[in-house]
């Protein structure tokens, strides 16, 4: 899981070192379906769902991946808090991370 907070952070990076737009990423550890050309999945869902609770040039991730960061050096995390989210049917604990080039340490 790791690899893919760095594989989002260097996107951050780049696109940072671009300048023209900031993109907002959500990350979530769960099912994903690839079926006639299209991914689905709670997996997708709830991804798409945290990218939608975090700012523009944020990274977003869940309770999922941070527990997977956990004893990981070099990723300086917050937990922002528990979101309800459009057809998710528990809230979902939401985290950020801060060492990004474009992050706020504010609340979303």
């Amino acid at each position: 899981m790791s690899s893919a907070i760095t594989c989002a952070r260097e996107i951050q990076s780049a696109v940072h070192r671009d300048g023209r737009f900031e993109v907002r990423i959500g990350i979530h550890l769960g099912e994903v379906v690839l079926a006639d050309g299209d991914v689905h999945g709670d997996g997708v869902n709830i991804a798409s769902r945290v990218q939608s609770e975090v700012n523009a040039g944020e990274i977003g991730f869940t309770k999922a991946v941070n527990d997977n960061l956990k004893n990981k050096e070099g990723f300086d995390v917050t937990f922002v808090g528990e979101r309800s989210l459009k057809n998710v049917a528990e809230p979902v604990e939401l985290y950020l991370l801060l060492d990004q080039p474009t992050s706020t340490p504010e609340a979303i």
